[in-house]
């Protein structure tokens, strides 16, 4: 790939026309990340006359890339300018930075719900606190999302908590000697203790990063001399236990107006919400919050994501959320894409040797197919060889060719240019799923694409030409 940059359309058209006198058959536009959809526009369609220009002089095809590119409504340009590829992070890293990091459309972004974790610097009182409503609200929302009793669903908590601290108690009363703590190092215990407590994840998540990590702290410098040890343990975890206690108080006084609504709704969630949203001083994205949770969009999308996880994809905490969440993101761009990038592939039958290129094979066996269809954007062209499918690009070589899974995994549709009958991988491109369509006529091919990718994209191309 030779990269092209520039400072105006002109520049990177100049830049493009000079790559490709070099040589390259594929070329990559850099310096765009963060331009606005305009300057993309203008930039990919310079360079896309220069493609064309050069694919129609010299009969060949030209692929070209755009870097750091993610705006979905400038996608009819790129596509129409011969723009074969194009990546970009935005869509994975907008689930974790700014606001409206939960994608579902290009017009409907919403604000993923932030539970904060305990900060270090906070007061130890803040720290238990903050740890312990964070897992109230988690618990809240999983019931709002499930349609059950939010005030049965942090009462649960409340118990379940209270009983973890009971036996981690004991749990250290009776093992916290062990020889799997007799370490210098923190993360050998660390791992010890999860493997050993079946509920080191229930009470990390109950008590936080901060008292979490003392707790080990106390492991590694406990001396089974020290008679007044375990009093440590005690005083560490005391407050939380007193946090609980208060905090299921705090719950009960207005357990009666969250009794009132129907159970699971957004009423009943609301106080709870409002509450939370003051003490961590969000306050600002209630607003923003309340239309995600009224909208429900993850029950909206098919990802696999928000099937298995539900709003817990929309939920802003910790790395395992917020990465799923830009997957989620990722797929529903994919999603948009697919709208105007219809993944399809030119099939002919073609002859040669390993040392071919696939393009000059295409050529030299059906030239009237590859006059008609090579300067078609948004599509790709491959030869069937001994068995095996390459692209244009690809050399024939017989024990490396594409397999029809691995096509059917890259294109949803294969035209097929078969006049005398010598493809022999269509039946199992139709077997895997793949949708197959066979022509004798080049000009029908070249037909069948302009139908499938639309009017727009060829009224671009006659403009380039």
């Amino acid at each position: 790939m030779g990269a092209v940059q520039g400072w105006d359309p002109e520049s990177y058209a100049d830049a493009a026309a000079a790559t490709l006198d070099y040589g390259f058959d594929y070329i990559g536009l850099g310096g765009l990340a963060g331009a606005s959809q305009e300057t993309i526009e203008n930039v990919v369609s310079s360079v896309g006359e220069e493609i064309v220009a050069y694919e129609l002089e010299y009969q060949t095809r030209v692929d070209a890339h755009v870097f750091g590119f993610a705006k979905s409504g400038a996608f009819d340009t790129i596509r129409d300018a011969g723009i074969t590829s194009f990546d970009s992070a935005s869509m994975l890293i907008a689930a974790w930075t700014g606001g409206k990091n939960y994608h579902l459309t290009e017009d409907r972004r919403y604000d993923a719900l932030r539970v904060r974790y305990p900060k270090s610097t906070e007061s130890r009182p803040r720290q238990i606190e903050k740890a312990v409503r964070a897992q109230e609200i988690l618990r809240a929302l999983r019931a709002y999302d499930a349609g059950e009793p939010i005030v049965e669903a942090v009462e649960q908590f409340y118990d379940e908590a209270e009983d973890t601290l009971r036996k981690t108690v004991a749990y250290l009363k009776e093992h916290r000697h062990e020889d799997g703590y007799q370490h210098g190092k923190l993360t050998p215990i660390k791992k010890y203790f999860r493997r050993n407590f079946s509920l080191a994840a229930e009470f990390k998540g109950t008590v936080g990063e901060p008292v979490w990590r003392e707790l080990m702290h106390l492991l590694r410098e406990d001396n089974p001399e020290d008679t007044e040890a375990f009093a440590r343990y005690e005083r560490l975890l005391e407050p939380v236990e007193k946090t609980i206690q208060w905090r299921r108080t705090e719950h009960n006084m207005y357990g009666g107006s969250l009794g009132e609504p129907e159970a699971g709704s957004l009423q009943e969630l609301n106080p709870l919400l409002e509450e939370y949203a003051s003490f961590v001083e969000d306050d600002d994205n209630l607003d923003n919050y309340r239309k995600l949770l009224e909208d429900r969009p993850w029950e909206e999308c098919d990802c696999p994501l928000c099937e298995k996880h539900g709003i817990e994809v929309a939920i802003w905490r910790g790395n395992n959320r917020n990465r799923r969440r830009g997957f989620h993101n990722m797929y529903r761009f994919s999603r948009e894409m697919a709208k105007d990038f219809p993944e399809i592939l030119i099939l002919a039958p073609v002859t040669g040797s390993g040392s071919d290129r696939c393009e000059d094979a295409i050529q030299e066996a059906n030239p009237e197919l590859w006059d008609a269809v090579h300067g078609a954007a948004a599509i790709e062209i491959a030869g069937e060889f001994s068995g095996g499918i390459y692209e244009w690009w690809e050399r024939l070589t017989a024990s490396e060719g594409n397999s029809p899974e691995a096509v059917a995994a890259q294109f949803d549709t294969v035209l097929a240019y078969d006049p005398d009958g010598a493809l022999n991988t269509l039946e199992a491109l139709r077997t895997t799923g793949c949708e197959v369509e066979t022509y004798e006529d080049p000009e029908a091919v070249d037909e069948a694409v302009k139908n499938r990718l639309g009017s727009l994209e060829q009224s671009g191309l006659t403009e380039f030409q």
